[in-house]
């Protein structure tokens, strides 16, 4: 009678369980890392919020917007006060749109800003950052300033049709893994032609979060519409419109 397993059935069973591990183990730990970076959204989308609103009242309710264009530039003065509320440990960008960004004219050769030229310059597309799709994105929403949190988060100020933006990299872009939807997230100002709150990509009343006659022309199928690789256009102009966008709306609402 057979009392125990021969050596091959043991080294057998071993291998099927290595390979189970091997499958499931990056499922898990990609899992943990999303709930993680879910739940530092979160807390600097309120933290954002909290700034946002202190300078806002300390800027005495004058335009955020640069010479009165909001559809895409933040104020100096504003941008100012608003980075004041932060730690912060590094910071690079322009205080005039005539000046460069943070790329290869500008400031961001530090290693905090600029891993493999992220800004390269207005109307560009960036290297670090894809969609959720991982296709590019261009360089309109991040292209006015940037500054590194004690936290290890990077804050992106710029603009585009969809007015002044925030984009929130909640681990640094040198960490990855540099996904619209999973470590990087957008905040718009509304509304687009005085900005006086902001709420995240997504929400009612950002492009192309309904059906508007708008989206449905130019940008049908945007990514602020909903959550998901196959919602919003792989490769995109606008943050709004990428696959992706509507990650940070659906987030906060868990």
């Amino acid at each position: 009678m057979k009392s125990g397993f021969t050596l091959p059935e043991v080294m057998i069973t071993l291998v099927i369980v290595g390979v189970v591990f091997a499958i499931t183990i990056p499922v898990v730990l990609n899992k943990i890392e999303d709930r993680q970076n879910i739940a530092k959204w979160k807390l600097l989308y309120s933290q954002i919020g909290d700034a946002f609103n202190s300078a806002y009242e300390e800027t005495n309710h004058n335009s955020l917007c640069n010479g009165g264009d909001c559809v895409r530039y933040w104020n100096d003065e504003f941008i100012r006060t608003f980075i004041g509320k932060f730690e912060v440990i590094d910071e690079c960008g322009r205080y005039n749109t005539n000046e460069a960004g943070c790329g290869s004219l500008g400031m961001g050769q530090t290693s905090n800003f600029n891993p493999d030229h992220i800004w390269a310059s207005q109307h560009h597309n960036i290297t670090s950052y894809k969609t959720l799709a991982k296709g590019s994105m261009n360089a309109y929403d991040f292209d006015k300033v940037a500054f590194l949190l004690k936290n290890g988060a990077t804050v992106y100020m710029g603009g585009s049709h969809n007015g002044p933006t925030i984009m929130v990299d909640v681990n640094n872009a040198a960490n990855g893994p540099n996904i619209l939807g999973k470590d990087l997230f957008g905040i718009v100002c509304l509304p687009t032609n005085s900005c006086t709150h902001l709420v995240p990509e997504g929400t009612k009343g950002t492009q192309c979060s309904e059906n508007q006659s708008y989206c449905s022309t130019m940008y049908k199928g945007a990514g602020s519409s909903g959550c998901s690789p196959d919602i919003g256009a792989k490769n995109a102009n606008y943050v709004f419109e990428a696959a992706g966008a509507g990650c940070a709306f659906k987030y906060l609402l868990e």
